[in-house]
């Protein structure tokens, strides 16, 4: 049986508790008729906590290569949080505001239950 590094314990704790956290926010914001709200709210926090783990990777690499899937991923992301941001400070709640923020949110659920699947099927040497 293979021994799992700390690293990699760490990510899958992490994975776990965000897709917790997500859950958490689809139940409560369903039971106090509030959902669009705090979808919003997360989608807030976790495109910017993205754009700043982005920006942090971004100043520490000396040679720059942009690929086309990293840029779209990174417009999708200021995208949503500049839609949240600007939901949650002008009181916009129009009908496409709901689209994308039900979309992204459904996107990050996918995304982070995909990546733990991926965490718990194969074995890492490094992360990163």
């Amino acid at each position: 049986m293979c021994r799992m590094t700390i690293s990699d314990r760490w990510v899958k704790i992490t994975a776990v508790g965000l897709l917790v956290i997500h859950l958490a926010v689809l139940f409560i914001g369903c039971i106090a008729h509030h959902l669009l709200y705090f979808i919003t709210v997360l989608n807030l926090v976790v495109g910017a906590a993205f754009l700043l783990f982005w920006l942090q990777k971004y100043m520490r690499i000396t040679k720059h290569i942009f690929e086309r899937r990293e840029m779209i991923v990174l417009v999708m992301e200021i995208g949503l949080t500049g839609c949240a941001l600007y939901a949650l400070v002008a009181n916009a709640w129009n009908y496409g505001m709901w689209i994308g923020q039900y979309l992204f949110f459904g996107l990050h659920f996918l995304a982070l239950a995909l990546f733990l699947g991926f965490m718990f099927t194969f074995k890492m040497k490094k992360l990163m």
